[in-house]
């Protein structure tokens, strides 16, 4: 199982219904919501080699008066955490 923990930005939010329909048309097998809706952890099963997902969901400015601090993501397999990859850019 593939995880990818997506820490949103200080300053912005999600839609909900955005990572839901991700779910429905089957780009992501499930989700989490965690940390008071901080991180979003997505998952995804028996994905083959070279097998590759790619999906879209927005965010909104929720606090125009602050600074907008960006986050490290963060991809592994389930079960070797130890050999995960953090980055910090998501391509828009």
């Amino acid at each position: 199982m593939i995880v990818y923990i997506f820490n949103k930005p200080t300053c912005a939010d999600f839609n909900l219904s955005d990572i839901e329909n991700l779910k429905l048309n089957g780009l992501i097998d499930h989700f989490d919501i965690l940390e008071n809706n901080s991180k979003i952890v997505f998952y995804w099963r028996g994905l083959k080699e070279k097998e590759r997902r790619q999906f879209n969901f927005s965010l909104f400015k929720r606090y125009s008066f602050i600074n907008c601090v960006h986050r490290t993501h963060e991809i592994y397999l389930y079960y070797d955490k130890k050999g995960s990859i953090i980055f910090d850019k998501v391509n828009n």
